[in-house]
């Protein structure tokens, strides 16, 4: 069964059988439904000022001096990801459900958290991280159950 697009989160609750939390605990977390992207979606901005960073720092330009897998020539933003997943193992039954960037945009850091919806509903937050990767000049990512951090370019 199709729900179809819900409606903002201080307005209806999210129906379903696998409904989430109440969504007034959402707004109080500070996400709000996007119809566009079909998630929940929370963001902030912090600027590298006040990380005592310039914006120079964190520049692709000045990254491919700490590793040999950042070339010289990447374009585009500097993004980081994790994910939450519903189970400590890997495999069948394991999902994603809490998607986190995190993209060094000129003189700032912005930092979005997307919620899915509903267990089953996965495509959305697929779609919507595809975009997001699209515009990724470096991804940087962190391996859980290694601990390996790595970088992937374009």
């Amino acid at each position: 069964i199709r729900l179809g697009p819900r409606p903002p989160i201080a307005d209806a609750t999210v129906p379903g059988p696998t409904a989430l939390a109440a969504p007034d605990g959402l707004a109080r977390l500070g996400f709000r439904w996007e119809p566009g992207r079909e998630l929940f979606v929370r963001r902030d901005r912090v600027l590298l000022s006040d990380l005592g960073m310039s914006a120079g720092a964190v520049g692709l330009e000045r990254l491919g001096g700490i590793s040999p897998l950042v070339p010289s020539e990447a374009s585009g933003s500097l993004t980081c990801f994790d994910l939450e997943t519903t189970g400590l193992q890997r495999g069948a039954g394991t999902v994603p459900f809490l998607y986190g960037w995190a993209r060094v945009v000129a003189d700032a850091i912005e930092v979005e958290q997307w919620l899915l919806p509903q267990l089953g509903e996965e495509a959305p937050l697929v779609r919507a991280a595809l975009d997001q990767l699209r515009q990724a000049g470096l991804l940087v990512v962190r391996n859980q159950a290694t601990g390996k951090q790595g970088f992937e370019c374009e």
